[in-house]
């Protein structure tokens, strides 16, 4: 039996509206805010990465074979190698159109992970389209915030210390803003 599965356009559930549980004080005082009003609190003891990290990760982001186009933002890490990865998407698409169709199946080939957990979310008005991906060594929290100016947020924890490590992790998504215009 043949089967065309049209999956141009498959349908997320409704978007959920989820309270993230703000504890500010596993946060850094200082917000990143960038020009186009895109704000986030850091978790606590995170660093921004030294210059030559920052080059290399710039470098990988940027990337021509990256599926999705993306400029570097910034980038945090605990001394436990748990890091924080905020890019820009580049791309004139709406919503998330911009994410492609078999995006769960590249995870899984990347990751060597059958265990992806894809949902779509609010923060603060902002429709998410949020990845968990786990496997042996990490778990990575990947967000695709959808505004007039479209991010990318990868919180990449390994296992070790993803309990100790979960709510700053939280407290961080829930202080996602994107409020800003295209520039």
């Amino acid at each position: 039996m043949v089967s065309c599965e049209n999956t141009q356009h498959k349908t997320f559930p409704e978007n959920k509206d989820l309270s993230f549980n703000i504890n500010h004080n596993l946060l850094n005082k200082t917000p990143l805010i960038n020009d186009n009003g895109f704000t986030i609190y850091t978790p606590i003891n995170w660093l921004p990465l030294n210059s030559s990290s920052i080059i290399q990760l710039k470098r990988a982001i940027e990337a021509n074979e990256n599926l999705i186009p993306l400029e570097l933002v910034g980038g945090y890490q605990s001394k436990e190698l748990a890091t924080c990865i905020i890019s820009k998407v580049i791309t004139i698409k709406n919503s998330f159109e911009y994410i492609p169709e078999n995006y769960k199946d590249i995870l899984k080939s990347q990751f060597s992970t059958e265990n992806i957990n894809v949902s779509q979310i609010n923060i603060k008005n902002n429709p998410v389209r949020q990845y968990i991906i786990s496997n042996n060594n990490h778990t990575v929290i990947k967000l695709f915030i959808s505004g007039v100016q479209n991010y990318q947020v990868d919180y990449i924890i390994p296992r070790g210390v993803y309990e100790a490590e979960l709510g700053k992790v939280e407290s961080s998504i829930g202080t996602i803003t994107n409020k800003g215009e295209k520039r």
